[in-house]
């Protein structure tokens, strides 16, 4: 006597698949993707005084911050005053500009990073890159 031998479709092969994925899936411990903070673009970006030149911050309420990006945490703002700038590097876009400016304002002890869109400076000399 023969037997009838089922077989089962992609269907169910398929679907069989995707629970055992989804078994081991469950299994696995969790891991949390970072959020895009000021800590994974390079907010503690390194810098040295490399130069004593000076510039004008221009604007109002320009933002000096812990590293080269947007994201990075913004430590107080600056209105048309007069810095040292220390080193350069690359950053976040700012008003097509990505060059950053590691700066110290004239008289105290703030210092920051901002982007070359708001100083007076033309060009990377004599100041170093970071």
């Amino acid at each position: 006597m023969h037997r009838k031998v089922r077989h089962h479709g992609p269907l169910v092969r398929n679907g069989a698949r995707a629970l055992a994925l989804l078994a081991v899936l469950a299994a696995t411990p969790a891991v949390a993707a970072a959020p895009a903070s000021a800590a994974g673009v390079g907010c503690g970006h390194a810098w040295s005084n490399k130069s004593a030149h000076r510039a004008g911050v221009h604007g109002s309420n320009v933002n000096y911050r812990s590293g080269p990006h947007t994201t990075c945490a913004s430590y107080g703002q600056w209105t048309n005053v007069s810095v040292y700038y220390h080193c350069w590097t690359y950053g976040d876009s700012v008003g097509g500009n990505t060059g950053w400016w590691h700066v110290r304002r004239e008289g105290s002890q703030q210092q920051g990073w901002v982007n070359e869109t708001y100083l007076g400076i033309t060009g990377r000399d004599p100041a170093e890159r970071c």
